[in-house]
């Protein structure tokens, strides 16, 4: 995982997140205030086009670009809408991450995961002769605690998620992928690639820093 910066609550005219999620969501909420989880209006799917925009399409917890076509994106509620005591953050943009369904789903309700927005660069570390991620040497325990927690709970090492690393790395190192895409489909693995002198020669130029600009741009 790499930091993610908060992007801001869409607006008119691209989209009023205001009246289409904010509004009528708190309204039904408090017209409904038994009503179980399952029956809360998804109204945050309408923000979806924007959610994705807002955030260049990556997955906040995979770090990777998820494809429009493939249906993948969904919105995660990082404070989990399931506890009552949440209920204002449901239909907050603030509290929505741009994630694919697989991490997505892996999250659920969970409350070990590490928040990206706002994460420092650094704190996960890409083995690239293995595509596994790991904790960053000589973290402090308490961070060092959530960075194996949130690995272990994403399975960020599963064999699907180093797999699509892998493919990444290939396209790029091998397949002639140039540097500007591979930051757009990969950007932690191409961060990762720069802090430790992997780019191609032509690609030095290629930054940590130059990748979170873009990033946050």
């Amino acid at each position: 995982m790499i930091g993610v910066k908060l992007r801001p609550e869409p607006t008119p005219p691209d989209f009023d997140f205001d009246t289409r999620v904010r509004v009528p969501g708190n309204a039904w909420l408090a017209a409904n205030p038994k009503a179980p989880t399952k029956d809360w209006p998804p109204l945050w799917r309408h923000a979806m086009p924007s959610l994705r925009t807002a955030y260049k399409g990556v997955c906040a917890y995979f770090c990777c670009y998820v494809a429009e076509a493939t249906g993948g994106g969904s919105a995660d509620h990082f404070v989990p809408k399931s506890d009552p005591r949440n209920r204002k953050d449901t239909y907050e943009w603030d509290n929505y991450r741009f994630a694919c369904t697989r991490m997505n789903s892996r999250k659920r309700d969970a409350s070990d995961v590490i928040d990206p927005i706002g994460l420092a660069d650094g704190l996960f570390v890409l083995v690239f002769s293995t595509m596994r991620v790991k904790p960053a040497a000589g973290l402090p325990a308490p961070v060092l605690k959530d960075v194996k927690g949130t690995i272990k709970r994403l399975k960020l090492n599963s064999q699907e998620c180093v797999a699509e690393r892998q493919g990444h790395w290939d396209n790029y190192d091998r397949h002639g992928l140039s540097a500007a895409r591979f930051i757009e489909f990969a950007p932690f693995i191409a961060m990762e690639a720069a802090r430790q002198g992997l780019l191609k020669p032509a690609d030095h130029g290629v930054t940590v820093a130059s990748i979170r600009t873009w990033l946050d741009s």
